[in-house]
């Protein structure tokens, strides 16, 4: 008998745990006109049958975690005709299938294309799936729905004779992703993931499976849609690509920290980089030192949160929520500047910044400065305080290290031009002395002692005049040998 024809869950129904290879591990329920299956026997002993046998490795091999299927299979009980049974299948959490049959009873038929809803039992029984069951008509009218369609959709009006995409979607026409569709013309089973409650403002997104209704003739009667609400675990994807974007600018600004740019420049090739991960429309970092503004530096240089940074270098006044900031340690976190407790911000902050978050830069020898975030549209940045204030340490060690390293440098370039100097100062110093040396009127002699005798090593002009030049070819000689030449 089809299935439109049929009525399912008059009486009570069987639920049968399955193993892998189709053996019952454990049975619930009874039904009157079968034997009870026991544990061990295999699905097989209640379907015999060939064609009953391939839809039910259909249903099986279909069946995953995230949703359930249905089919309607004969079976033939001892000595009696062949029955109609609707089978639903589901994964349990221990990972078993547990196949739930409903016994068919009679219903008074109703038009060709009528797909009937199920009894009280079924509908009590699907009311109790803890996610979204939909059944649809070849035309995409909704037929019947369980208790959490109707909490989604419902919105206290009957849903049921409705186009889905006029329920679900809020459109005029059916949707241009929708798996219903490929599953009514193909024949199998599809799976999307749509926006909720609509496609133009998704407030979350729901995974919809769409596994085609045949009847026991193989006549598509409709469509059984399974959904699952995904919205946390596609939060928690936003959440991981957030923490993974984290850290790799945690680990772009770690890579800085021994980099030998100047203070000025590795500021400026940070700032677009946190300006990107933090989701933020500017940012600046001020670097102090001894109650000086070394460095102020902002992104985009066009605009910034401070009215004072940029390109356009001004000494911040003391209302400056960025000295404030450094100079107590404490991170301000703001949705609303309106409401900022601090002393000025109409003149420290840019009116085009909604959101602020201003955290302090802090080294070994004490406050280093700020870094500031800003936001064109309401957000609360403290919900990112642990990244950002960790941000804000490695800036530190980076800004920290920099300003190091450049002291560093400046100091060796002083000790480089001392070295020069001196240098210089005793080349000049030995032409000096070696004048005086050639100006003594008599011969003059240098001897170096070698440890064992003297050693002729240098002479004078008078010396030279002395000679007739001869010592020049004397110079790298014993004294104890010129002594005894002589």
């Amino acid at each position: 008998m089809p299935v439109k024809d049929r009525q399912y869950g008059l009486a009570q129904p069987l639920r049968l745990g399955l193993d892998a290879d189709g053996r019952i591990i454990d049975v619930e329920g009874d039904l009157s006109i079968l034997r009870r299956p026991e544990p061990g026997d295999s699905i097989t002993d209640i379907f015999p049958e060939p064609g009953a046998l391939s839809r039910l490795r259909n249903l099986l091999d279909a069946t995953d975690a995230r949703a359930l299927e249905a089919a309607v299979l004969t079976t033939s009980p001892e000595g009696g005709d062949g029955v109609d049974l609707l089978a639903i299948a589901a994964r349990r959490a221990d990972g078993a299938l547990e196949l739930t049959l409903l016994e068919a009873g009679e219903l008074v038929p109703g038009g060709e294309d009528d797909v009937h809803r199920a009894s009280p039992l079924f509908e009590r029984i699907l009311d109790a799936i803890q996610d979204g069951i939909s059944v649809l008509d070849n035309d995409l009218n909704i037929v019947s729905v369980n208790h959490w369609m109707n909490r989604m959709y419902g919105s206290g009006q009957p849903i049921e004779g409705r186009k889905c995409y006029e329920v679900y979607q809020r459109r005029s026409s059916p949707c241009p992703w929708c798996p219903s569709l490929d599953a009514l013309r193909e024949g199998t089973v599809h799976t999307s993931v749509v926006p909720y409650p609509e496609e133009g403002r998704p407030e979350g997104w729901i995974e919809l499976s769409a596994y085609p209704l045949d009847d026991e003739h193989g006549n598509r009667v409709g469509v059984i849609e399974y959904v699952k609400d995904i919205s946390p675990q596609k939060m928690a994807e936003a959440r991981l690509r957030e923490r993974i974007q984290e850290l790799e600018t945690l680990r772009a600004v770690g890579r800085r920290s021994g980099s030998p740019m100047s203070p000025d420049l590795l500021a400026e090739t940070m700032l677009s980089g946190i300006a990107g991960s933090t989701g933020s429309d500017c940012a600046m970092i001020l670097v102090m030192s001894e109650g000086r503004v070394l460095l102020n530096r902002s992104w985009p240089h066009a605009g910034s949160v401070c009215r004072l940074s940029g390109d356009g270098f001004r000494e911040p006044g003391p209302d400056c929520l960025c000295i404030s900031v450094a100079r107590d340690g404490e991170p301000v976190y703001r949705a609303d500047l309106a409401a900022l407790d601090v002393p000025g911000p109409a003149d420290c902050l840019d009116p085009a910044v909604r959101s602020v978050a201003v955290l302090p830069l802090t080294s070994e020898d004490g406050p280093l400065g700020a870094i500031a975030l800003g936001s064109s549209e309401p957000r609360d940045y403290s919900t990112s305080s642990a990244f950002l204030e960790t941000l804000a340490m490695e800036v530190a060690l980076s800004i920290g290290n920099s300003i190091l390293y450049q002291r560093l440098e400046e100091k060796a370039y002083e000790l480089e031009g001392r070295v020069r100097q001196r240098t210089t100062e005793l080349e000049q110093s030995r032409e000096k002395l070696r004048a005086q040396y050639q100006a003594i009127p008599v011969p003059t002699y240098t001897w170096q002692w070698n440890g064992s005798d003297f050693l002729l090593i240098d002479y004078n002009d008078a010396a030279m005049s002395f000679t007739n030049a001869g010592v020049a070819d004397l110079v790298g000689s014993l004294a104890s040998r010129l002594v005894e030449s002589e």
